[in-house]
């Protein structure tokens, strides 16, 4: 027996190192199984924050597109910096009294002109002038001959006039050739004001006739008649001569020739610059134009008015009688018939050119 037993220890550490062996193994296939499957779950893991990572930056992608949206704009609207529309005429340049100047100002500025009535009217495009253009259709002729012509007919009117004591009867009459002559002679000057002083001019005699037809219906028949009216009906009673002195005394005429004026202006004084605006038109057949020529003008020319007819109608009215106050009129109506006329008339599509553009003036055309 004590023989067998270092065999049988040795038979039992044989078998203690074979369970040994086979539990080492068994451990190292379970740890081999175990990181296999961490490795797989940190790849999977891995690949899941992946996908969600981009999903995340997808949502923040949209949500800055929805935020500030991509406009695409012109190159042009972004690089070219802001340019004024150029004016096409003075009527365009207006004055602006928070500015302080004419705007736009690139192409207006100031150019104030003789019996501008509004500061408006005195904006005016740069570098541009009024060119002088030949009447087409009219009678070419030298200024010097058009301008003695048409003073001949009114000085031969005044003299028929003052020497005609038949005329000196009937004062509607003498009003009617006189307003006639008046406008006739007034439009011949100022066709030659529109051309300039050149060596040749055209007269339209068409025109200054149907001028002439506005004077003796306007400053013949209606002013006349409106003299007569309104010495006869003006409130004389309201004007005392304890307030202003007695009736024949310089203060009691001025005062009421004054107040007569102020009837007159927006009366009679608006009727005739309408009545020229409105006939001339017709009389052109351009009866489309009215609304515009009456929309543009009117006003100012009624307001232009004032710079010349107070002081001047004020002493017709004090000092002359109602019979001879029209021929007085006469002499400042020539010129006013003139102009009225003038601003009447169909625009000229070539009145204006540039200065040092080079384009000759319209004067030579036929």
């Amino acid at each position: 027996f004590q023989m067998k037993i270092p065999f049988l220890s040795l038979a039992y550490l044989l078998l203690t190192l074979a369970a040994f062996s086979n539990s080492q193994a068994t451990l190292d296939d379970e740890l081999d199984s175990v990181a296999a499957i961490t490795v797989d779950d940190l790849e999977t893991d891995s690949s899941d924050l992946n996908e969600i990572e981009t999903s995340n930056q997808i949502e923040r992608n949209l949500e800055e597109e929805e935020v500030v949206p991509i406009v695409n704009e012109p190159e042009s609207a972004v690089e070219s910096p802001f340019v004024p529309t150029p004016v096409k005429s003075d009527w365009d340049c207006k004055y602006s009294f928070k500015s302080g100047k004419c705007e736009p100002s690139e192409f207006c500025e100031y150019k104030y002109k003789f019996l501008d009535a509004t500061i408006s009217e005195s904006c005016r495009r740069k570098n541009y002038t009024k060119s002088k253009y030949l009447a087409r259709g009219g009678i070419r002729t030298k200024p010097i001959l058009a301008v003695t012509g048409a003073t001949a007919l009114f000085a031969g009117d005044l003299a028929v006039i003052g020497l005609t004591p038949a005329l000196k009867q009937k004062p509607l009459l003498t009003n009617v050739l006189q307003g006639f002559v008046l406008f006739f002679s007034g439009d011949t000057y100022f066709q030659i004001i529109e051309q300039g002083w050149a060596k040749e001019v055209g007269i339209k005699i068409s025109r200054s006739f149907k001028s002439g037809l506005i004077g003796a219906l306007n400053n013949g028949f209606i002013h006349f008649s409106f003299y007569k009216w309104i010495d006869q009906n003006f409130p004389y009673h309201k004007f005392t001569e304890e307030r202003w002195g007695p009736k024949n005394g310089s203060l009691y005429k001025i005062i009421v020739a004054f107040a007569k004026y102020w009837i007159e202006w927006p009366t009679i004084g608006a009727y005739k610059i309408i009545s020229s605006l409105i006939l001339t038109s017709i009389m052109n057949n351009e009866i489309n134009s009215i609304p515009f020529k009456v929309k543009r003008k009117f006003l100012l020319t009624w307001f232009r008015s004032l710079q010349i007819w107070p002081l001047y109608d004020t002493f017709g009215y004090a000092y002359l009688n109602s019979d001879i106050r029209p021929l007085y009129n006469s002499f400042m109506s020539i010129a006013w018939g003139g102009y009225l006329s003038s601003i009447s008339q169909p625009e000229t599509a070539d009145e204006e050119v540039e200065v040092g553009s080079g384009k000759e003036a319209a004067k030579d055309e036929l």
